[in-house]
């Protein structure tokens, strides 16, 4: 009886993990394969804890982890949307308050980013170079160079969005 329960938690998570990440891609366009999806649907289960699923597809981004490879531009994005969605959530303004700062030295103001993924940021040529060359590993070595972006307009478009569900809904 137990092995039952089991298997349809599992089912449900695998459904819910997948209608999750499949919001994303057509909210943002997101490209993936049929095989990349799987592969996150059927990955590991999250070993973090998340307000919902944008906040926990940006976590599997941000690390690389849950079947998705570590991609930080998708996980901005994604930390951005849940933003939207769970604007009280100290924990996701945390991370972009991270992903903001520069990879090398963590100063906030870093104003300087990645001209191939967008993913990382500098707060100087110095530290950039650094992190190209030195850094813990090398960008030059996990740089995605390929990024898929939020079309222009599209943060602002879902702000809108959102805010008129919630008028609707009160």
């Amino acid at each position: 009886p137990g092995d039952k329960k089991d298997v349809d938690l599992l089912n449900y998570v695998h459904a819910a993990k997948k209608k999750a990440l499949l919001d994303a891609m057509e909210l943002s366009g997101l490209q993936m394969t049929d095989e990349a999806v799987e592969r996150y649907v059927s990955g590991p289960l999250p070993d973090h804890d998340a307000c919902g699923k944008f906040d926990n597809l940006a976590r599997c981004f941000l690390h690389g982890r849950c079947g998705l490879e570590k991609n930080l531009r998708l996980a901005k994005e994604m930390f951005k949307v849940a933003e939207i969605y769970y604007p009280d959530n100290a924990a996701v303004a945390e991370e972009l308050v991270k992903l903001r700062a520069c990879v090398t030295c963590g100063r906030t103001d870093a104003r300087w980013g990645c001209k191939l993924c967008r993913g990382v940021r500098y707060c100087d040529k110095r530290c950039q170079q650094r992190d190209w060359n030195r850094g813990d590993p090398p960008h030059k070595e996990t740089c995605a160079r390929v990024v898929h972006m939020f079309p222009p307009g599209f943060f602002g478009a879902l702000r809108e969005k959102v805010a008129k569900e919630e008028e609707a809904s009160a």
